[in-house]
């Protein structure tokens, strides 16, 4: 009897061997690409990890991916809209040029999310969005109300949200942009409405998804 338990041991520890040695070998390469997927219900996690798993769940033994030399972080940047033709007015800076390396989030709303045409407030750079332009996209919307703003952070608020960030990260891989510029209460800080009056809850969460995204390496 002794000498069963023995081998049954004998074998565990072989198996656990094998695993360790597979990978090592692999370098977690399927981890690599569960960090660029989806959905985009990401959240605050483990200051340890060096890429966003996106998952609001997320536990904080997500593994520590080695970094390559082929990837990028993004930068996010939170301006101030303070009139028109300056750093905040998103549709002057698109049209200047100088902001080509750059993708701007724009406040939208759930019934003209896919639109090709412009709206009001910052949501007059829609007209650059995939739907208008394919082939360079400069903007992506993210919902923050549907005939009047979301109030609360429900489970159908947070999924269309998230449906929305899902194509900000799409678009930052396909475009190489190396920037991200949303509308702020202040710098950098809490998102901007103008329009819709949006629960709190709602706002904090768009923001911090938003400068989340520094978080994913990007591949070159």
């Amino acid at each position: 009897m002794m000498l069963c338990r023995l081998k049954r041991c004998e074998l565990i520890l072989n198996l656990i061997q094998i695993i360790y040695r597979y990978i090592q070998i692999t370098n977690l390469n399927s981890f690599i690409f569960y960090s660029h997927s989806i959905p985009m219900n990401f959240r605050k996690m483990s200051k340890t990890a060096t890429t966003s798993t996106l998952n609001p769940d997320a536990p904080s033994f997500v593994p520590q991916l080695q970094s390559h030399k082929n990837t990028y972080n993004v930068t996010v940047i939170g301006t101030v809209f303070d009139g028109r033709h300056k750093v905040g007015d998103f549709d002057w800076m698109i049209k200047s040029g100088n902001y080509d390396d750059s993708l701007f989030i724009f406040n939208d709303d759930v019934k003209r999310n896919k639109w090709k045409t412009g709206g009001k407030g910052n949501s007059i750079i829609r007209k650059y969005n995939k739907y208008a332009n394919p082939r360079n996209p400069r903007s992506v919307g993210i919902v923050t109300g549907h005939k009047k703003g979301f109030a609360l952070l429900t489970d159908e608020v947070r999924s269309r949200i998230d449906k929305n960030l899902k194509e900000v990260v799409k678009t930052i891989q396909s475009m190489q942009y190396r920037k991200v510029y949303y509308s702020a209460k202040t710098p950098n800080g809490l998102l901007g409405t103008g329009i819709f009056k949006v629960g709190k809850d709602v706002l904090e969460y768009i923001t911090h998804q938003i400068h989340e995204l520094e978080k994913i390496d990007f591949r070159c």
